[in-house]
């Protein structure tokens, strides 16, 4: 039997590559003959550019960027034939700041617009931006401002950093921001659907988790509605609507907007990059993980596209996971199988994953 493992990560445990080995490991216990693939998975988050480089190459480009929070410090982009992949989370994500370091109002992607300067320094033929894990609530303009936009108050004067200051947002200069960044192809890779505001949007949706209050939420939410009025009357046209502008504390909606940057599916794209749906066809049985399967788990995300994919070309697909949201009836989303790797509320471990694996063959 030929066997597809192709797990996302546990979040904030594992690796996709760690939980694919831990999979293997059990399948091969139960099944010494089984032919087994391996195919990392990843969406757009935290990551994201690690599992590219398992399935493409290419070399990790060592320089120094601000974080959320100004902070300079060293972080990476992954060049690849030409191609180059920069992850939001290693810049100035959430992970790299301490509960004591978010600052929801002030937290900026700037260190994002430097990172990407550096790396268009390098002439790539196509930029990747993944979003996912970020700290931020500001639309992108950061990265705007740190590539020579300016975002000027009622008085002519430049904005601070951070979601908080565009509410006193006037108007907005691109002039500044060379032509190179505006020529380069970039797509912008997302692992959510949510526009740019409302009820379901940046700030309302994902700012509380990093770290802001009700009110401060609507003080965000405020900046990217004016941030938005004003590219629009700028620009004349509008991006707020668009799946996935919302991500990242609207950091594809800036993207799109100032750099014309394109917004696609991390999950999607990602596939496409190791050539997921050639490797389901190929194998008899696909077998997946995550962390924690619910209703998001299909929205967006690697695991619902791998199920799209397996519907398809008729695979089975089994699941791995920690832990299942008990009101997710997600038998009726013709998964063959999900299995529970810990049956209390500790945290995972790979030789769980292993042993969960034994039951699925």
């Amino acid at each position: 039997m030929r066997i597809l493992v192709a797990p996302s990560a546990y979040k904030g445990t594992f690796t996709p590559r760690q939980v694919a080995d831990a999979i293997a490991t059990g399948i091969k216990a139960t099944d010494a003959e089984a032919e087994i693939v391996i195919a990392p998975l990843a969406d757009g988050g935290d990551g994201t550019i690690d599992v590219v480089h398992e399935h493409i190459g290419g070399e990790f480009i060592d320089i120094e960027a601000a974080d959320a929070v100004g902070r300079m410090h060293k972080t990476h982009w992954l060049s690849a034939d030409g191609l180059a992949f920069l992850e939001l989370s290693t810049v100035c994500g959430l992970g790299i700041l301490g509960p004591s370091m978010r600052a929801p109002l002030l937290a900026s992607t700037y260190g994002l617009g430097q990172a990407l300067k550096l790396c268009c320094q390098t002439n790539p033929r196509k930029v990747f931006i993944t979003v996912g894990g970020s700290a931020s609530t500001d639309g992108g303009a950061g990265v705007l401002q740190a590539l020579g936009a300016k975002l000027l108050d009622g008085k002519g004067n430049e904005l601070g950093r951070g979601g908080a200051a565009l509410a006193q947002l006037e108007q907005i200069d691109l002039g500044g921001i060379p032509d190179v960044y505006l020529e380069t192809e970039i797509e912008v890779l997302v692992d959510v659907k949510n526009p740019l505001l409302g009820p379901q949007g940046a700030a309302r949706t994902f700012s509380l988790q990093k770290g802001a209050s009700p009110k401060q939420t609507e003080i965000l939410e405020a900046g990217l509605t004016r941030f938005a009025e004003r590219f629009e009357t700028l620009l004349g046209k509008s991006k707020r609507y668009l799946p996935g502008s919302g991500a990242a504390g609207g950091t594809p909606f800036g993207l799109a907007m100032g750099l014309d940057a394109d917004i696609v599916s991390g999950a999607e794209r990602i596939a496409d990059i190791s050539g997921l749906e050639e490797k389901i066809v190929d194998c008899d049985l696909v077998i997946t993980g995550e962390g924690r399967f619910d209703e998001q788990s299909l929205m967006g995300k690697a695991t619902g596209l791998m199920l799209d994919l397996c519907r398809k070309h008729g695979r089975k697909l089994l699941l791995i996971a920690a832990s299942v949201d008990a009101d997710f009836a997600w038998q009726n989303d013709c998964l063959e199988k999900v299995v529970t790797c810990v049956s209390s509320s500790r945290l995972a471990e790979l030789g769980d994953i292993a042993r969960a694996s034994k039951t699925l063959i």
